[in-house]
C-alpha cells in the first residue's frame, strides 16, 4: 500500500480550511495571537493582509491541483476520506509498515499534525479525535 503525501487531499484540504474556509480568529489562534499583536509582533491588520494573501494563493494552488474546483462540503469529504484511509492503513500498527518508522510516516505525521494543531475546531480535528483514533493512539 502506498500513500502519496505530495498529492493528497489531506494536505490541501487542511490548507483550504485554515486560509479559505476557516475564520480569521482561527488563523490568529494558529499564529499564536493572544491580543492585538501576534507572536511575531504584527498588528491585526497586517496579519489579516497576510491571511488574505495566503487564502488567495492556497485557493489558486488547490484549483490547479483540482481540489479547489470542488465545493467546501466536497473538499471536506475528500479530505476526510484520506484521513479514514490513513487510519485504516495504520490499523493496529504503530507505524505504516509495522513497528519501524519509514519516510512515509514522517510525511503523514506532518499532515496529521497540521489537521490537529493548525485547524482548531475543524471537521478534520473532530474526525481525528473521533472516528480516526488510530492515527493519534500510542500503541506502546
Amino acid at each position: 500500500m502506498s500513500y502519496n503525501t505530495e498529492h493528497s487531499n489531506c494536505f490541501r484540504g487542511v490548507s483550504l480550511y485554515r486560509y479559505v474556509y476557516g475564520s480569521f480568529n482561527n488563523y490568529k489562534r494558529f499564529v499564536g495571537e493572544d491580543s492585538n499583536k501576534s507572536n511575531n509582533g504584527l498588528d491585526d491588520w497586517k496579519t489579516w493582509i497576510i491571511w488574505k494573501y495566503m487564502a488567495r494563493t492556497k485557493l489558486a494552488n488547490a484549483k490547479a491541483m483540482g481540489l479547489g474546483l470542488h465545493s467546501q462540503a466536497e473538499v471536506e469529504q475528500l479530505t476526510l476520506s484520506d484521513l479514514k484511509y490513513i487510519s485504516s492503513v495504520l490499523g493496529s500498527n504503530k507505524y505504516i509498515t509495522g513497528d519501524q518508522p519509514c519516510e512515509h510516516d514522517c510525511g503523514i505525521f506532518g499532515q496529521l499534525f497540521q489537521a490537529l494543531w493548525a485547524s482548531p475546531g475543524s471537521v478534520y480535528e473532530k474526525a481525528i479525535n473521533g472516528t480516526c483514533t488510530t492515527v493519534t493512539t500510542d500503541s506502546s
